[in-house]
């Protein structure tokens, strides 16, 4: 992605003072399908945030005839798509309500209207809720009774249901994220913290069901997480999916728009200070992720919640954001492994960081198979083992290459955060935070 082009889509999108680059910097992007500024804005999922904000300045004539006509069209697919989504979604809350199951959603309509204006500026891909532990082979029942099948994944924080479709045709290109052809699974989280596969000890309270909310969107009513523990779910699912080296850009923009939206409702921040002050690492996370949100589209962080977490910040945290953080956002924390200097950070033991690091560098296991979708039927099963096995490779080369940048990457690191934690102990001052504990730093390493 070009960096000019990267700064000026943020600088477009910034929360509090948006600035829209001259007409002929916009006249001069190659926006063919498949290449350039559209893939990257379909896959940060800025393209129609982008869209609106051109629009609600009066602005859309500025961008190229080219470029608007591809935003148009996804603007359009993905209002067919939302719709397709809204219906679904109240089939599911009558069917979970109509069970008993008690039941809060995440993401997507949670999200309205403090961290998305509207849903239709969203591609969203599934339909998330929160139930409790003990209702999960219920809930199976249930789904299962009306055509949903169970599918086998990887996360153990959630149960993904799905309704079968015919075969599909995989469609060329990014436009595919908006068809309404594109499935939508459904999950059931029965937690929002998957402490085995991260290894960071995070103790969640046990009544966010108890303190949820009811919400009220275009005739449809719900169940959401109350607006702090709404909040708390965004920073931890922002900050899984940055250790994890997937986390969309549009995420952050989210974010900072909440920030923004709620930064003078001191009575709200003093819920949430109180919320997440009990709760191990959290402090320090969301300083992370508002750390982020604030450097990407200028979100102004309350100060009540600086004053929260500005002292428990180490300057370690501080400096992998400046150095590392922003450059990964803008790829969707996809091109490199330096997630990891921040993942070290929040584990305890040696053995954690050993087995993340080797889960991590070399992941000895397939990769996620590719969606299959979305607009015509009849695709052939050679075609679709073609586009597989391509995928495969892509994955591969992106492992050898990020590794090897890793590896380089990794003593200079060190050395970096030696200077930092002499510093730190010399002033007399640690952090709360486990660079000040003798687990992750009391041996030197000399390599990954």
């Amino acid at each position: 992605m070009d960096s000019r082009l990267a700064r000026s889509i943020l600088s477009a999108l910034h929360v509090s003072k948006p600035h829209l680059a001259d007409t002929a910097f916009w006249q001069s992007l190659d926006v063919r399908e498949g290449k350039g500024p559209l893939t990257w804005l379909d896959l940060s999922g800025l393209a129609l945030y982008l869209r609106e904000k051109f629009r609600a300045m009066d602005s859309l004539e500025t961008l190229p005839p080219a470029l608007r006509a591809h935003l148009d069209r996804r603007d359009a697919e993905n209002r067919v798509r939302v719709a397709a989504i809204s219906e679904e979604f109240q089939n599911l809350n009558r069917l979970l309500a109509g069970a008993g199951i008690e039941h809060a959603v995440l993401k997507g309509f949670a999200l309205l209207p403090d961290y998305c204006p509207d849903l239709a500026l969203r591609a969203q891909y599934d339909l998330d809720y929160l139930i409790r532990p003990a209702s999960r082979d219920f809930a199976a029942r249930v789904l299962q009774k009306v055509g949903y099948r169970w599918k086998n994944t990887r996360d153990r924080q959630a149960d993904v249901y799905y309704l079968p479709q015919p075969s599909l045709r995989i469609a060329n290109g990014s436009a595919v994220f908006y068809s309404a052809c594109l499935s939508r699974p459904v999950e059931l989280h029965h937690g929002l913290w998957d402490r085995a596969e991260e290894r960071i000890r995070i103790n969640l309270p046990e009544d966010l069901l108890e303190r949820a909310l009811r919400r009220r969107w275009q005739g449809l009513e719900f169940a959401v997480l109350s607006d702090e523990d709404g909040l708390l779910f965004q920073v931890l699912h922002v900050f899984r999916h940055i250790l994890r080296n997937w986390c969309r850009l549009s995420s952050f923009l989210e974010i900072a728009l909440f920030l923004e939206r709620r930064f003078s409702d001191a009575a709200f921040w003093e819920r949430f200070n109180d919320r997440i002050s009990k709760l191990r690492w959290l402090p320090e996370i969301t300083s992370v992720v508002f750390n982020l949100a604030s450097s990407l589209f200028g979100a102004r962080i309350p100060p009540q919640v600086e004053a929260q977490t500005a002292p428990v910040l180490s300057s370690l945290l501080t400096r992998w954001v400046e150095n590392y953080g922003k450059n990964l956002a803008l790829e969707n924390f996809q091109c490199d492994k330096y997630s990891l200097f921040l993942h070290r950070e929040f584990l305890e033991e040696p053995a954690d960081w050993a087995r993340i690091r080797r889960r991590r560098l070399f992941p000895f296991r397939l990769p996620s198979r590719l969606p299959g979708a979305t607009y015509e039927d009849g695709a052939s099963s050679l075609k679709k083992v073609w586009r597989q096995c391509l995928h495969a490779s892509r994955r591969l080369k992106f492992h050898a290459a990020s590794d090897l940048r890793f590896v380089r990457e990794y003593p200079r690191w060190l050395r970096t955060r030696s200077v930092l934690l002499t510093g730190t102990a010399r002033r007399g001052a640690a952090p709360r935070s486990l660079t000040a504990l003798p687990t992750t730093c009391s041996t030197p390493e000399t390599g990954p």
